[in-house]
């Protein structure tokens, strides 16, 4: 289902807004962060209790997230990353199990007896228990009048988990017979890219599989969930949008933060804006090749995962590898929910022999940095280098009407040769996108922006902090690291957006920072640089790209082009990059209150790989397009 963004325009004293793409001029100006302890590394403490907020040491009533220092922020991050990474209790559909850590198990021992299931995220409700393409969620009791006269004030929460999209998938190879009866397993990869735009690729994973029935055994796979708070909000409400279900009302929750640059009252009935304490999880996976698996350094779980079988999806399950971690948070303090990434160590790697370029920790080490070929200036994040164009578009007046679906100049330009039959083991990807470049694929030699030494002091405390209480075990979650936080919103000053220049390295004032980006699920170029909105399928700062007629008043402002804004909060506009701003451009301006699950709702179909792309990797040249047919999630974009 793709949707549209929506044209309406509502008037706002001094401000011209326009949903579905917030855009600003003349609000209240955002405001700079001010850390109270900024250089100041917080203790980390290894529990099962998921933090409630972010860590305040002022005094101030009531706290205010500028006060909060990067140092801080990470520390809150780790808090998460542990408690949720927790071995759960074991999981019957018992009410009350889901989502609960089992504190008879040390951190990262995932193999003891009772220890050995689901981690404590992995538990929570995939998308398509939320939004099912077909019916109810799974387990939602059909009481009458109301759903708690039923007894179970979750809603049928802690159902074991079940996968309905809008038509029954069978099992790969299954014939008759649609599938098993074993409950499925609990990471359900049903995404095969990253919001369409590029397909990632993994050079240490295995190249072919013994299974019949994967037929890209490099690609990185990923699954969104979210956990009970989210859950029993929208079951509460009936809107999951099939069964017994109500639409969403996402449309009307467009119009209040356009006209409000704010959401809606916390835990609204009528509107979408979540309760302090939703999380939603997005998670990267992949194939280990035999050192890997041996190693004790990935976390690693059965999966299920997508393939085509004739003209249909069809599934199978295997052993992964979990490559990344996002975790966003709405908290009391921040209704535009705290975001944190973490990835495994060995993800940027070099090309020859695939050893890790940075320590656990994130430092770079010596020695395995890329040299950049002669004319690729100071950093060569990917090759080929991959130029993007973002700047303002001319002014059209409305007796000359922009016409959508006329392919527009590529945003972005190669410089070749491509790394198509070289990727050797890095990271690469594949543009999707016609708009994109699509000779060959982009390998990944870098990071766009280093992890800063900052989020490197806070992680070396986290893993101190985890071998102290794990004493010396087998513990993969030691080598995982915090890339970076965000936790307040921080706009791309006007009048001319551009790269963001901000400096201040204990705050979020500062690239790295602004731009957060996950090396493997965030890989292409649009997504490293993250800010404005997708418009044409690549990031523009620019009103003029995306926005029809006749909301572009006229005659042209002066300079003549607005600076978009994706973000709301406190009643100021903010044009954010990374994380935040993907969330505030795909969530938060089309109504879902910064949850891309919620402003997509129903997930009909999962999502196999791109069927132009041959399973051992190489690209067949000339032939890649979408795939419709499969989507269950696109670009919010218009038409």
């Amino acid at each position: 289902m793709r949707t549209s963004a929506r044209a309406f325009v509502a008037g706002v004293a001094g401000a011209v807004v326009v949903i579905g793409a917030l855009v600003v001029n003349g609000a209240a100006p955002p405001q700079h962060v001010t850390a109270d302890a900024a250089g100041v590394i917080p203790p980390i403490t290894v529990t099962t209790s998921v933090p409630v907020d972010l860590p305040y040491t002022s005094q101030r009533t009531p706290p205010d997230p500028r006060t909060v220092s990067l140092q801080q922020a990470a520390a809150f991050a780790w808090e998460e990353f542990i408690a949720l990474n927790w071995a759960a209790v074991p999981q019957r559909g018992v009410v009350g199990s889901r989502g609960v850590a089992n504190r008879r198990c040390a951190f990262g021992d995932l193999s003891s007896a009772n220890c050995s299931g689901p981690t404590v995220w992995e538990t929570f409700r995939g998308k398509v228990e939320i939004f099912p393409g077909a019916g109810n969620p799974p387990g939602y009791p059909a009481a009458t009048p109301a759903p708690s006269s039923s007894g179970d004030p979750y809603l049928g929460w802690d159902a074991l988990p079940q996968y309905n999209y809008s038509t029954t998938i069978p099992q790969c190879g299954a014939s008759p017979a649609p599938g098993s009866t074993a409950v499925p397993a609990w990471v359900n990869l049903d995404e095969t890219d990253q919001i369409t735009l590029a397909a990632m690729y993994a050079g240490n994973a295995p190249t072919v599989h013994p299974s019949p029935y994967n037929s890209q055994p490099q690609l990185i796979r990923f699954l969104a969930k979210a956990n009970r708070t989210m859950y029993t909000y929208i079951a509460g409400n009936k809107w999951w949008g099939s069964g017994t279900g109500s639409p969403r009302p996402t449309a009307s929750t467009a119009v209040y933060v356009a006209r409000n640059l704010a959401d809606p009252p916390n835990g609204s009935t009528s509107l979408v804006s979540f309760p302090a304490g939703t999380v939603e999880i997005k998670s990267a996976w992949r194939l280990l090749n035999n050192t890997e698996t041996a190693s004790h350094r990935f976390h690693m779980a059965r999966a299920r995962y997508y393939e085509t079988q004739g003209q249909a999806p069809c599934w199978n399950e295997d052993t992964f590898g979990m490559v990344a971690l996002h975790i966003i948070h709405k908290t009391p303090s921040a209704p535009y929910f705290v975001y944190a990434t973490f990835e495994q160590a060995d993800n940027i790697s070099t090309a020859d022999t695939g050893l890790p370029m940075e320590t656990d920790d994130g430092a770079l080490i010596p020695g395995r940095q890329p040299t950049c070929a002669p004319g690729r200036g100071p950093k060569c994040p990917t090759t080929p280098t991959e130029t993007l164009i973002d700047g303002p578009k001319s002014f059209v007046p409305p007796k000359r009407p922009i016409v959508f679906g006329v392919p527009t100049p590529p945003p972005a330009t190669p410089s070749p040769p491509w790394c198509t039959t070289n990727h050797g083991k890095r990271v690469y990807y594949f543009e999707e996108q016609k708009n994109l470049p699509q000779g060959g694929y982009f390998c990944v030699n870098a990071r766009d922006n280093a992890i800063p030494p900052q989020i490197i002091d806070v992680n070396r405390a986290a893993h101190a902090a985890i071998a102290q209480h794990d004493n010396g075990a087998n513990d993969p979650f030691r080598h995982y690291k915090l890339i970076n936080v965000q936790y307040v919103p921080v706009d791309l000053s006007s009048p001319v957006p551009g790269i963001y220049a901000g400096n201040n390295p204990n705050t979020g004032e500062n690239p790295a920072s602004f731009y957060l980006a996950n090396g493997v699920v965030e890989t292409d170029r649009t997504l490293q640089i993250f800010s404005g909105s997708l418009a044409f399928n690549y990031n523009s700062n620019y009103l003029q790209n995306f926005l029809p007629p006749p909301a572009t008043p006229f005659p042209a402002p002066s300079p003549p082009w607005y600076t978009h804004k994706n973000t709301a909060y406190n009643h100021a506009g903010y044009d954010m990059g990374g994380c935040m701003g993907c969330h505030g451009s795909q969530g938060q301006s089309q109504g879902g209150d910064f949850s891309v699950i919620t402003a997509r709702g129903q997930v009909t179909v999962p999502e196999p790989p791109h069927p132009n792309l041959s399973n051992s990797g190489r690209l067949l040249l000339g032939t890649a397009h979408p795939r419709p047919e499969f989507r269950n999630r696109s670009l919010v974009q218009p038409h």
